[in-house]
């Protein structure tokens, strides 16, 4: 079976869907004839790991030029800023996709898109509708129904034909959370039947047993880059400062580290507070911040915050955290889809501007780290309802099926 898969998002980049695409495709290239549509080597936020440059194979790859830079979007925005959204900076990616077809050579069975960016997605469905093959959609954040995109006038119409449309020439649309899958089918009850679950994955091999080990300093960890409404630390920050007032060395033993780019809003927020024991490394490699996971004591977590919507989305870290086997600090909606994988099985939830609980935890936390007091610090295991084994061997059989449709008696 011929797959192509389709994905702005692919290593080497050093991104949390890159690396959803890695777990599952890694799985696909072992059991099909793998051929990855892409980008050429990106900058910025997207910086190759020289780490993932092999990171799935066999596979073919073929990487486009994808025009998004700096300069690009700046000189983009003055001749007209529309093109950035519709459906966002990677909208030459799409267009190019008769320059794709050339180069894929050999028809698909199948094409299998991964989106974000929605380029990826508007890529799928040209190639869908030149090759006439299944297509299986994947959304790993909603796309017209996310809180998080704003689009207003003409740029929201663009979005909304450009989704239907997919949607309506996709075989099967997969989202990654039964909150998103809920969303999407009010929104769209006609395409009710199309959407299936498949969440963000953990690979297996990094269940191995990692023993709790208490040391001189407490580290408190996050992975991941910040940006975004109220996904910065201001919160947890606020709380170390009410504990702090009180007690000027309570966390004298304990270092905060955060492994992640920093948009200006963010690191502004730290330069604000500026405490001693806080970290910040903007540079790092998927293996060092696996590695600090496993070193870590409890892990941090910061979710979208929304007036007016909850957070559906399945933020992909918890994953990693998972199978670090540390509890998770995660600083979440009330009724988000975080907090309902997270909550009474690995790690403790609070709504954002909760500072008083935060601090309680943080102080509670610390408190039984010097008594070592393990029960504290102990977690259910990682469910196998995220296995990318497990997963992945769903994906294969639903690819399969859309190929090898059985023939009328």
């Amino acid at each position: 079976m011929r797959v192509l898969l389709v994905s702005i998002s692919a290593p080497p980049q050093n991104t949390p869907e890159s690396l959803q695409v890695i777990k599952y495709a890694n799985h696909l290239a072992k059991r099909c004839e793998l051929t990855v549509l892409t980008i050429k080597v990106a900058h910025g936020w997207r910086s190759a790991d020289p780490g993932l440059y092999d990171a799935i194979k066999p596979a073919t790859f073929i990487r486009l030029p994808h025009y998004s830079s700096r300069a690009g979007r700046f000189l983009t925005s003055i001749i007209n800023k529309d093109w950035l959204m519709k459906p966002d900076e990677d909208f030459m990616f799409p267009r190019q996709w008769k320059k794709a077809i050339k180069k894929i050579g050999l028809r698909p069975d199948i094409i299998y898109s991964r989106a974000t960016p929605f380029s990826s997605a508007l890529m799928a469905l040209k190639l869908k509708q030149h090759y006439k093959v299944p297509w299986v959609l994947h959304l790993s954040d909603p796309w017209l129904l996310s809180p998080l995109h704003l689009f207003a006038g003409k740029v929201r119409e663009f979005h909304g034909v450009m989704e239907r449309e997919c949607f309506e020439n996709a075989d099967v649309v997969t989202l990654t959370s039964h909150e998103q899958i809920k969303l999407y089918t009010e929104h769209y009850p006609q395409f009710a039947h199309k959407f299936q679950f498949f969440p963000n994955v953990y690979n297996d091999d990094e269940l191995a047993e990692n023993p709790f080990a208490f040391g001189d300093k407490m580290i408190f960890l996050h992975t991941g880059n910040f940006y975004g409404e109220g996904r910065n630390p201001v919160f947890l920050l606020e709380a170390i400062k009410k504990i702090t007032q009180q007690e000027p060395d309570f966390f004298s033993k304990c270092e905060f580290v955060f492994m992640g780019r920093l948009n200006p809003d963010v690191r502004a927020v730290f330069h604000q507070y500026n405490y001693p024991f806080v970290k910040v490394v903007e540079e790092y490699t998927f293996e060092e911040s696996v590695s600090s996971q496993r070193k870590a004591h409890v892990l941090l977590l910061f979710d979208w915050r929304f007036s007016d919507a909850d957070s559906v989305f399945f933020l992909s870290k918890i994953l990693g955290y998972m199978t670090s086997q540390r509890p998770i600090l995660a600083i979440t909606g009330a009724n988000s889809t975080c907090r309902s994988v997270i909550e009474r099985r690995y790690g403790n939830c609070f709504v954002h501007d909760d500072v008083n609980a935060i601090a309680e935890y943080l102080r509670r936390a610390v408190i039984n780290y010097k008594e070592k007091n393990m029960s504290f610090f102990s977690v259910a295991p990682a469910d196998p309802a995220y296995s990318a084994q497990f997963n992945a061997d769903r994906l294969y059989t639903l690819l399969s099926s859309l190929v090898y449709v059985p023939s009328p008696a």
